[in-house]
């Protein structure tokens, strides 16, 4: 829920949002909150809000008002949290697969359902949460820049885990600016390898 949640809705003429997965609590990740509040005003319901302790924990820190039940302000955000641990859940009856990686040293959240599968600001993915993205149709994985980057995969390694892991095609993101023209990069990227792009629109049977 990143600060342009807002304009993807708005492009892509969607109405309605059913639960929030978070994968970590750094700010181009979560700012994008208070724009819920026009799905609390015309379904007049809360949204759950998932995500690890940690996560949630920062979440009810920055967003006080949206998380306490005590502050009644009606133009707040309608959420309320559900802390997950790793193990796969349910929403409306869709499996959640929570993917562990680590961003640095912090661990953070992926996610699979069905055979998408979402990872972003990953630096490593453990052997355990690899077994869990076997078998995908559509992997999209961050890709930070070319360059070797503390917490965040580059390029080179980015393509080794799309080839360990040989999804149907995969999507790379979190791209920087540091990447050059998506033309040229693209260019030279493997067979099932592509970049994202704003407007990119992904169907998955």
């Amino acid at each position: 829920m990143g600060p342009d949640f807002r304009q993807q809705m708005l492009d892509n003429a969607l109405k309605d949002v059913h639960a929030v997965l978070l994968t970590h609590e750094h700010n181009d990740h979560i700012s994008g909150l208070d724009d819920i509040r026009p799905i609390n005003f015309l379904y007049h319901r809360d949204i759950p809000v998932y995500g690890m302790d940690r996560t949630l924990a920062e979440m009810r820190r920055r967003f006080y008002y949206a998380f306490d039940p005590d502050y009644t302000y009606p133009g707040k955000p309608r959420v309320h949290d559900v802390v997950i641990d790793g193990q796969p859940f349910l929403i409306n009856g869709i499996e959640i697969i929570p993917i562990p990686v680590d961003h640095g040293d912090m661990p953070i959240f992926g996610y699979r359902i069905g055979k998408l599968a979402y990872i972003t600001d990953a630096k490593t993915i453990p052997a355990s949460a690899m077994e869990r993205l076997q078998g995908l149709d559509v992997l999209i994985l961050n890709a930070l820049r070319f360059q070797p980057h503390v917490t965040h995969l580059n390029v080179a390694e980015a393509i080794d885990l799309c080839h360990q892991i040989n999804p149907g095609i995969c999507y790379l993101t979190h791209i920087s600016h540091e990447m050059g023209l998506h033309q040229d990069v693209e260019a030279g990227l493997p067979p099932g390898i592509r970049l994202g792009y704003d407007g990119l629109t992904i169907q998955v049977h």
